[in-house]
């Protein structure tokens, strides 16, 4: 049900997966032979591409797929604290530039965070960050009331906008999320965030 399209031209296919799903792993059988990068033969699951140098038998490829659902939409926003004129909801605006960021108040050092609250609980897939002033570790948060949060998973940061993938399982689904800076720096700022779920 995840494969939208599959072109095929002789020994050569290439796999589409509907929005909001990602390929974990493309298998490839010619017969009983387990085809992989190799030689000439190609199997991306990144791109979805397979080519086959050498038919010779019955192909079965094999799919699979994990969901990361769909961007959520906010309907108000969260932060441990604010400098004048850079409110959450800043975060949130779909714009990556100066001066559209949130940015902790003046003078206020980690632990800060900042986040949103939706219209039901749901449960976060991955997440977007871009950093106005990076961090370099980070923990992603749940809520219920948006003051007691608990914590779901913590992240090292390498880039200063990056996707972070939710590889913890948790049992309950929160109506706030937000994301904690840890380090103790002077300043706390972040360009935008986006998360994904249902």
């Amino acid at each position: 049900p995840c494969i939208r399209n599959c072109t095929t031209v002789t020994n050569e296919a290439t796999i589409t997966i509907k929005e909001n799903y990602e390929i974990d792993n493309l298998i490839v059988m010619m017969g009983e032979q387990n085809i992989t990068t190799s030689g000439n033969n190609i199997v991306d699951k990144d791109t979805g591409r397979i080519y086959i140098e050498k038919v010779t038998d019955n192909i079965e490829i094999r799919v699979v797929v994990h969901g990361n659902g769909k961007e959520l939409k906010p309907i108000d926003y969260v932060c441990s604290s604010m400098w004048n004129g850079y409110p959450a909801s800043k975060a949130f605006d779909g714009k990556e530039e100066r001066p559209y960021y949130w940015h902790a108040a003046e003078n206020s050092s980690a632990p800060q965070y900042c986040g949103a609250k939706f219209d039901k609980k749901v449960y976060i897939k991955k997440f977007y960050l871009n950093f106005y002033y990076q961090s370099k570790n980070i923990i992603l948060q749940g809520s219920n009331d948006g003051i007691n949060w608990i914590d779901i998973q913590s992240y090292s940061c390498s880039n200063r906008a990056d996707m972070y993938y939710v590889t913890n399982t948790y049992s309950e689904n929160y109506k706030y999320y937000c994301i904690k800076a840890l380090d103790e720096s002077m300043y706390v700022a972040y360009f935008e965030i986006k998360f994904y779920g249902n």
